[in-house]
């Protein structure tokens, strides 16, 4: 049921930046023109769902994954697979992670 949530989750995250840009369109649309402020703070609740979005996609990589150490404690420890192979799937989970992360603090037009 987790797993489904998550998934839900991810293919609902660009839905709403589609629906939210949308609105911002018909509230005027969006400018980086100086003397159109109106029109310029259109860009924020974009920029906002965006970056919620992006950051959905890397808090949920453990989830989808298998790899977070609170789904590790709730199988037990015999349940998990190799060392080597689980570390190696743990570190790919937490670059993707981090690199997504980094990209959702870094995102501003």
């Amino acid at each position: 049921a987790q797993s489904a949530s998550s998934i839900i989750s991810l293919l609902l995250s660009p839905v709403a930046i589609i629906l939210v840009s949308i609105w911002a369109s018909s509230l005027g649309g969006v400018s980086w023109a100086q003397g159109e402020a109106k029109r310029v703070f259109n860009w924020h609740p974009v920029m906002m769902v965006t970056a919620y979005a992006i950051m959905n996609v890397g808090a949920l990589i453990f989830r989808i994954s298998g790899t977070s150490s609170y789904q590790a404690s709730l199988q037990g420890s015999s349940s998990m697979p190799a060392a080597s192979s689980g570390s190696k799937k743990r570190g790919i989970a937490k670059f993707s992670h981090a690199s997504i992360w980094s990209l959702s603090f870094n995102w501003h037009p």
